[in-house]
């Protein structure tokens, strides 16, 4: 039924929130805004997008230059939050999935932190492709990530994983399937 299984990265394959609210907390008090307790919740609830669409989400328009020296500072306070992250797929369920299908990761999070977090589910040496926020111009609910990963690996039968509304309609938008992590961790030996 399916040639590939796509996965959405945070949320799905490590459960990050924590660490990148963190991070963005610390970044934003770096750049001199102290964040708010109800900030940093609705920070949390817009996660699955980029960081400007979050930003745009709390803030309204945001100066580019302050967003981009928000995302330099927000990836290196990122890579201190390693405790805070947790494994939610492990890699066996990669390893063993890699004998029926090709296997990806489209993230609205950048190639760097993509990486790191990949390396720290030991799944990173496992995927055919890993598309970022760098790789496209819309982040998800946008179809691009999905669209441009199914043109790398040469199919349009992918099942996509993710776990919020920005993951399920990126994949209704992209015509494929969507499943919820959730029911993903319960049921994937069903697909082997």
């Amino acid at each position: 039924m399916y040639d590939a299984i796509l996965f959405d990265l945070d949320g799905t394959i490590v459960d990050s929130t924590l660490a990148h609210a963190e991070a963005w907390a610390r970044a934003m008090e770096e750049l001199g805004k102290k964040v708010s307790p109800e900030e940093k919740k609705r920070y949390i609830e817009l996660e699955g997008q980029t960081l400007e669409g979050i930003m745009k989400g709390l803030y309204g328009d945001v100066d580019p230059e302050f967003l981009k020296r928000l995302k330099e500072a927000k990836n290196r306070h990122f890579r201190e939050m390693g405790d805070l992250i947790k494994v939610k797929i492990p890699w066996e369920v990669f390893e063993a999935l890699k004998k029926k299908y090709k296997v990806g990761v489209v993230t609205s999070a950048s190639r760097d932190a993509a990486k790191w977090l990949l390396s720290l589910a030991n799944v990173d040496d496992l995927l055919d492709v890993l598309i970022t926020w760098e790789d496209v111009k819309e982040g998800k609910p946008s179809p691009e990530g999905i669209l441009k990963a199914m043109e790398r690996i040469g199919t349009r039968r992918v099942l996509y994983v993710g776990d919020t509304e920005y993951d399920r309609e990126a994949a209704r938008r992209a015509g494929v399937d969507y499943m919820d992590v959730e029911e993903f961790v319960r049921s994937w030996k069903s697909l082997l």
